[in-house]
């Protein structure tokens, strides 16, 4: 389970500043100011701002926000399939995780922005747990679904607080 964020370039971002991560800030902040005008340059600027967390804070549903835009700028190995032009070169697309055939990254990327909305508000980390869990897999399984770590106290309190961690086994 905590494999799938890492095939993304994208899905854990908000964790520190890794080298992948400021490599992207710095791409991405080349490509906005690289539009021939102004307002193309907001535009650009506004659409990494809004999708990196900096214009509204880091929203971890925007998962195909990110690589759209990453595959838009030709960041991701994916782009260069096609023989559409990218900003970006080839060699310059960051190879974070293993390559996917096809548009398998784009629906990675949409099936974890769905289920970042929907463990919100529903419990449905326990559709893919096994029958028998502990209580700290189920946290390992909420970060990487989440693409967020969680303080351990913390997760347990919002555990306890929940009706359905009191149902009884089968019911």
């Amino acid at each position: 389970m905590g494999r799938l964020v890492p095939a993304l370039p994208l899905g854990g971002l908000a964790r520190g500043a890794t080298a992948a991560r400021r490599r992207i800030g710095r791409e991405l902040q080349r490509w906005a100011a690289d539009a021939k005008h102004a307002a193309e340059r907001a535009a650009r600027g506004e659409r990494v701002r809004a999708a990196f967390g900096v214009a509204d804070g880091w929203n971890e549903e925007r998962v195909l926000e990110r690589y759209e835009l990453l595959y838009e700028v030709g960041l991701v190995p994916e782009a260069h399939r096609g023989r559409h032009a990218r900003w970006a070169a080839a060699g310059d697309a960051i190879a974070e995780g293993a390559p996917m055939a096809a548009d398998h990254r784009r629906i990675l990327a949409t099936a974890i922005a769905r289920l970042r909305g929907r463990i919100k508000v529903r419990p449905l980390v326990f559709e893919l747990m096994a029958p028998a869990f502990t209580l700290l897999q189920l946290q390992r399984a909420v970060e990487a679904l989440a693409g967020l770590r969680l303080h351990k106290q913390n997760f347990r309190g919002w555990w306890r607080s929940r009706a359905w961690s009191r149902r009884p086994a089968g019911s």
